[in-house]
């Protein structure tokens, strides 16, 4: 009966990853399919305009979402005066973040938290590891030694059901690599979307192909897919630059 529970326990925390956010039906992600040797290879790495690109030309996309986290990048220094640590956890994204996804701010609003250039969201347990008993709120963290950013919110921690993990949200807008900026042939991005409403991959298959045909040309070997934010966790171990933590077997 206990090894039953404990199986039970475990199956229902595997089936529940991402699903608390508001909008989970609705997320998907974009995965980019490259045929290679007789197969498909997918990776989630996506060029930097494709989230804007889609919600601009495709009426199913309500809001896009891009993540900066590079794969050669394995920790970034961030301090505070005399506090300084190396951190994985850092990645650079939008101000639709909060629009995309439901974590809870602790501090600050979520229509406009990451709306300056250099604002920067962080984890509860960041703001407690740098900041202390502290207001962390308008403090300003240095990422690699040179990059200023403003605290403007504290999230709750991730939790252990989310497929990634973070604690230091930055606005895009002080993303140090410019040279992906407007660049279609680098997949140095992750790219996230709010649709309309749930759909099926047939439904817009058609459409992914003509816009893959706009901005790539006639390329067979690569194609664009939706995956939904909530099979992420179990159905992905097979994919290249993916930054999902726990994924299941």
């Amino acid at each position: 009966l206990a090894c039953c529970l404990l199986i039970f326990i475990y199956v229902k925390h595997e089936l529940s990853y991402d699903r608390f956010h508001e909008h989970s039906e609705r997320i998907y992600r974009a995965v980019v399919g490259e045929y290679q040797n007789g197969e498909w290879i997918y990776s989630v790495g996506t060029p930097e305009p494709l989230g804007a690109a889609l919600e601009q030309e495709l009426p199913e996309v309500a809001k896009s979402v891009r993540f900066f986290h590079p794969s050669w990048i394995e920790k970034w220094a961030v301090s505070y005066k005399n506090k300084s640590f190396y951190e994985e956890q850092v990645f650079f994204t939008d101000p639709s973040f909060f629009e995309v996804f439901s974590f809870p701010l602790v501090h600050g609003d979520p229509n406009s938290v990451l709306d300056e250039p250099h604002s920067m969201v962080i984890s509860r347990k960041a703001a407690q590891k740098y900041f202390g008993s502290e207001n962390p709120i308008g403090k300003v963290l240095v990422i690699d030694n040179h990059i200023e950013t403003k605290v403007t919110g504290v999230t709750e921690n991730v939790p252990s059901n989310s497929h990634f993990r973070f604690d230091f949200l930055v606005s895009f807008e002080a993303m140090p690599h410019k040279w992906i900026l407007n660049n279609w042939r680098t997949q140095n991005c992750y790219t996230y979307l709010l649709l309309q409403r749930k759909y099926i991959s047939s439904e817009l298959n058609p459409k992914l192909s003509q816009f893959l045909k706009k901005h790539f040309g006639p390329m067979k070997n690569v194609k664009f897919e939706f995956q939904p934010l909530t099979d992420i966790h179990l159905y992905s171990r097979d994919f290249r630059q993916d930054m999902a933590s726990h994924i299941g077997d």
